[in-house]
């Protein structure tokens, strides 16, 4: 009888020693809600936090910088921040695209009556920079931040040395079909920007991408492999064709020229690695707005691009429609070839400046020069509204500076810029508003 009472105790024994056990690893183990585990899980984030203090907000709680601490012999997989995590500073809106360390891309466009049927892209761009090249005749510098999810943009076109200036606002890199040869362009470029004839390479390197010149654009087997010679017409390269459209830039091609070591570009020492320069302050996030003290009215605008004392005059103007400025030219509205979308933007500045006729080649006799440093006056329009405004460059490659008339930094609305350089000559028919 001693016997059994013995055998049962020894059972109870084993049994409740395996339950404490059990109980031990379940509630202490990795796998328990200890708040001093070394990889927390953390709530899913949201894109309702404020992107200026790094805040986000789960569905039930709200963290603040949250960091997961890193473990040996593990990785993880980077995630695409959520919109607001970034501000493009080119336009001070939320993005997912860090530009922080990468330069924006800064390309010529033709508006030449030519051109409009093949023209697109434009819509794209962050700060859309327009001037005189020729009497009548203007062309776009188009800024980009983020190069790498670009749509086709045409019809790509050649630089004066006012667009080095203007790209060097942003410290962007200029996409050209070339240069004006009656200012030496290549000489001034390759002061500014770097490159030169390279002895040990036989051709000449660029600090910019000169489209005629590189694999990608250049040439009809990397044109054919990129897209970026889609409308020439004829034999490659034959005749004038370039009057009527000229490359395509696509992503592809830009990505493959900012990365591969042979290109001119890269060869001349360039990268794409670098800061955006600061020349446009923005509203704060979650502001948007811009302060418009002792504005006048202006919900139509009338620019008349002239030369010279008019000289030749070529007139856009715009219409205010549900916050934007909406653009028209040659008396229709100005619309994407491809995709159809009018062309329209948050901000327009108009900067008065000297725009003068200079000798050019047999092709192109009469062309423009502007003056991009000094100083001047001009305008801000914003959601119906307009002011005073002055502007200052100090060198060509210094940032452009746009203050009110009291002299503090403009500030503007979050969103797309629209800046165009006017003659100086007749301020008050160069801008006309109401």
């Amino acid at each position: 009888m001693k016997k059994e009472i013995r055998r049962i105790a020894l059972v109870f024994a084993v049994i409740f020693t395996f339950m404490a056990v059990s109980f031990c690893l379940v509630s202490c183990g990795d796998g328990g809600a200890d708040s001093t585990t070394k990889n927390p899980v953390l709530p899913t984030l949201t894109t309702g936090g404020d992107a200026t203090t790094g805040g986000t907000t789960s569905a039930n709680t709200t963290t603040t910088n949250n960091v997961v601490p890193g473990t040996s012999g593990t990785t993880t997989t980077p995630v695409t921040p959520p919109t607001g995590e970034y501000v493009n500073p080119l336009t001070g809106l939320k993005t997912t695209y860090d530009a922080s360390q990468k330069r924006p891309v800064a390309i010529v466009v033709d508006n030449i009556g030519l051109a409009l049927a093949h023209q697109t892209g434009l819509n794209q761009a962050d700060v859309l920079y327009e001037t005189l090249v020729a009497p009548g005749i203007t062309r776009f510098l188009m800024v980009v931040s983020n190069y790498t999810n670009l749509s086709n943009v045409c019809n790509v076109r050649s630089a004066r040395i006012f667009h080095i200036d203007l790209a060097a606002n942003h410290n962007a890199i200029l996409v050209c079909h070339g240069g004006s040869t009656y200012e030496a362009f290549a000489t001034v470029a390759s002061m500014r920007l770097g490159g030169a004839w390279n002895e040990e390479l036989g051709k000449n390197t660029y600090g910019y991408i000169n489209t005629k010149d590189e694999y990608a654009f250049g040439t009809q087997e990397g044109g054919l492999k990129y897209g970026t010679i889609k409308y020439y017409t004829g034999a490659y390269n034959s005749g004038r064709v370039d009057l009527k459209y000229d490359t395509l830039v696509t992503a592809g091609a830009l990505i493959a020229t900012l990365q591969s070591n042979t290109s001119r570009f890269r060869l001349s020492g360039n990268s794409v690695d670098g800061l955006t320069k600061q020349s446009l302050k923005f509203a704060a996030a979650g502001t948007e707005s811009a302060v418009m003290n002792g504005a006048s009215t202006a919900t139509n605008v009338i620019l008349n691009f002239t030369m010279d004392n008019f000289e030749g005059d070529k007139n856009v103007s715009y219409m205010l429609k549900n916050g934007k400025y909406y653009r028209y030219q040659n008396g229709t509205a100005h619309t994407d070839s491809v995709t159809g979308e009018q062309l329209c933007f948050t901000n327009l500045v108009t900067l008065f400046t000297d725009v003068t006729r200079v000798q050019g080649t047999i092709e192109d006799p009469n062309v423009a020069s502007v003056r991009t440093t000094g100083s001047g006056s001009g305008y801000y329009f914003y959601n119906g509204k307009c002011i005073p405004i002055n502007w200052s460059k100090l060198t060509g490659d210094s940032a452009l500076v746009l203050t009110t008339i009291t002299g503090a930094e403009l500030t503007l609305a979050t969103g797309n810029t629209y800046i165009a350089y006017l003659d100086n000559t007749n301020t008050s028919s160069a801008v006309i508003y109401n």
